[in-house]
């Protein structure tokens, strides 16, 4: 989880909106997906003068529409706040309408705030005195789409992220004048932090500020292979959950081949175990039968090999496995565990988990208020012939879906089954 009570304390908030997020956020996010740009909107809201002054039985929900609602109001204040051209500076014009401008006077400070929806208004005084600057995307209307703390924060309405049509836009401009955001900010932007990687990948891959690249972008090695690697789920995550819908980010058994070919050529792994202990230090092997385990958070562990079992412990560690029969499990809390291998296994114990088995005839169990997630396949008259037919999610209940209880897939419902070899 990111760190509101650190934004709030950026912000200026009181002491009752870091009590809040406490009570509120993070219950929240244990059954939800993160929306950063939605959280620090909220934080945004009941630090501001028009939230009410007790906020303590105020749940997410209610201050999710509550702020939904400011932001219109304060869209309404700004269209009667008219700027003088001693409020702003240009200090990048793109030529085609478009310009970056420093925000200078309290003019502009109120209208970038209520225009955008967040906190800068507040920063008047702050950048007034020196301790940082705020910049902004104007259109051809003057009417701003981006605003940017130096070296801090890059928003857009709301707190939220960037239109995709005004990103190159702040890219450009971040390359200009050499400012840095952080990998979070980034994020927003739609770019990923390479930097582990990047004595491995090609010497023609598209950089912004040496260290980022595109989510778009597809990764190639030096070799001009395509790239991936286990630890890359420290950087995109393997499977987001979104009012309880799953989206899987890679294309699980392309990117575990890949990955292992990777760690192949650099440990030369073949046969016997191979663990790890220390945080993101990732655990591979490829045999037949061979284990893989990891003990650090953020750290994960992959087969590729028949009956290779993999598992984690650490917080965050994923587990993933591709080979026939073999069995992938994760204890840590949020450890995401998945198989796509025939008859795999897939378990995790650990709070906030998913449990992935997308393989044909695979099994998954989970704990409670964990997900779990299957596949059910036609098989066809060869083994070659089988075609995917569904995939379906569902939270472990304990009513419908029992704690650690295995399942399958029948008919597009779940099956309770037992842990042997079918």
């Amino acid at each position: 989880m990111a760190d509101y009570n650190g934004y709030a304390k950026h912000i200026g908030a009181p002491q009752k909106v870091l009590t809040w997020i406490t009570a509120r956020v993070e219950p929240y996010l244990k059954d939800h997906s993160e929306n950063q740009g939605e959280i620090e909107h909220i934080v945004d809201y009941l630090a501001s003068p028009d939230a009410p002054n007790n906020i303590t039985a105020m749940t997410y929900e209610q201050a999710t529409q509550n702020a939904e609602k400011w932001l219109k109001t304060l869209q309404k204040r700004g269209e009667y706040i008219k700027e003088v051209e001693a409020d702003i500076e240009v200090v990048l014009d793109f030529e085609d309408g478009f310009k970056i401008v420093k925000l200078i006077g309290k003019n502009a400070f109120d209208r970038e705030g209520y225009l955008m929806a967040h906190c800068v208004g507040s920063y008047y005084e702050r950048c007034n005195s020196g301790k940082t600057e705020i910049y902004s995307l104007r259109d051809k209307n003057n009417m701003p789409h981006a605003t940017m703390e130096k070296d801090q924060q890059v928003k857009g309405k709301g707190n939220g992220d960037i239109h995709p049509k005004y990103v190159g836009y702040v890219v450009k401009f971040l390359e200009h004048v050499g400012m840095t955001v952080g990998d979070s900010e980034m994020r927003h932007l739609g770019y990923i932090n390479v930097e582990r990687f990047k004595s491995e990948l090609a010497k023609n891959t598209d950089y912004f500020n040496s260290k980022y690249v595109p989510t778009s972008q597809k990764l190639y090695d030096r070799d001009g292979d395509e790239f991936a690697s286990f630890e890359l789920l420290n950087v995109i995550p393997l499977l987001t959950v979104y009012n309880e819908k799953i989206k899987i980010n890679f294309e699980l058994p392309s990117f575990i081949k890949l990955s292992f070919e990777r760690l192949v050529k650099k440990i030369k792994a073949t046969k016997g175990s191979n663990a790890t202990s220390g945080n993101y230090a990732p655990s591979a092997t490829s045999g037949y039968g061979a284990p893989s385990a990891t003990s650090g958070d953020r750290a994960p562990s992959a087969t590729s090999g028949d009956y290779a079992p993999s598992a984690t412990s650490g917080d965050y560690a994923p587990s993933a496995t591709s080979g026939y029969g073999a069995h992938s499990a994760t204890s840590g809390d949020r450890a995401p565990s998945a198989t796509s291998g025939y008859g795999a296994h897939s378990a995790t114990s650990g709070d906030d988990g998913i449990a992935v088995a997308i393989g044909r005839k695979a099994k998954a169990k989970a704990s409670l208020e964990c997900f779990i997630v299957l596949a059910e396949w036609h098989e066809g008259q060869k083994f070659t012939d089988a075609k995917p037919l569904t995939v379906v999610s569902a939270r472990v209940d304990g009513k419908k879906i029992k704690a650690n209880q295995w399942y399958k897939l029948v008919d597009g419902k779940f099956v309770e089954t037992d842990d042997s070899n079918e």
